[in-house]
């Protein structure tokens, strides 16, 4: 670049009118920016305020486990998959989850089942009950109460659930995050983000 062309574009560049653009332009990106930003904190507003807070918690005493969930959180959660598993595998049904705990016995015991895959839970609900199993002990329907209540605590009967947000936001839980938590072990989050429920395990529950 010539002198003379540096000397005109320096010229130009100190024009009342340049340095007005000019700086209309760096103000109207910061709006931008501000803006953006702004619009960012507004969404994540608006999500934290329906954000919902699914638990899957259990009820065990000698001659009878109950199995619950609750949306504790303060916007209602679309409950899309929910799975058991039982003895190291996901079972298709209560039914096939209980007799893989107590075998045959199965057919002599009687317990309490709901559906809970594709229902909706108000925030702050009552905890709904999706399996009950109770007798006195020493009948068949409190050993295989007991029985179950071990494989709680060994860690071999769990429950899934994957819920989503009204914004779709979604995350999984599942009931032994919350017995390790009242266990007392290492911290174990009670709800983790996931991108959808597709790939998340399913049961006919």
């Amino acid at each position: 670049m010539s002198e003379e062309t540096e000397k005109r574009t320096g010229s130009f560049l100190r024009e009342p009118q340049m340095i007005i653009a000019l700086s209309a332009i760096v103000l109207s990106v910061c709006g931008l920016f501000v803006a953006v930003y702004e619009a960012a904190l507004e969404r994540q507003a608006h999500r934290a305020s329906v954000w919902p807070s699914v638990e899957v918690s259990a009820s065990l005493n000698p001659g009878s486990v109950r199995i619950w969930a609750r949306n504790t959180g303060v916007g209602p959660a679309q409950i899309e998959t929910a799975a058991v598993i039982a003895a190291g595998s996901k079972r298709e049904s209560w039914a096939l989850a209980v007799e893989s705990i107590i075998g045959d016995a199965v057919h002599d015991v009687g317990y309490y089942q709901s559906m809970i895959t594709g229902r909706v839970q108000a925030a702050d609900a009552e905890r709904e009950v999706i399996f009950e199993i109770k007798g006195d002990v020493g009948s068949a329907n409190g050993d295989a109460a007991e029985k179950i209540r071990r494989a709680i605590n060994d860690r071999e009967f769990d429950v899934a659930l994957c819920y989503c947000s009204v914004y779709e936001t979604c995350w999984t839980t599942r009931l032994q995050a919350l017995v390790d938590r009242m266990r007392g072990s290492e911290p174990v989050e009670s709800a983790v983000e996931v991108e959808s429920c597709a790939s998340e395990p399913r049961s006919r529950i």
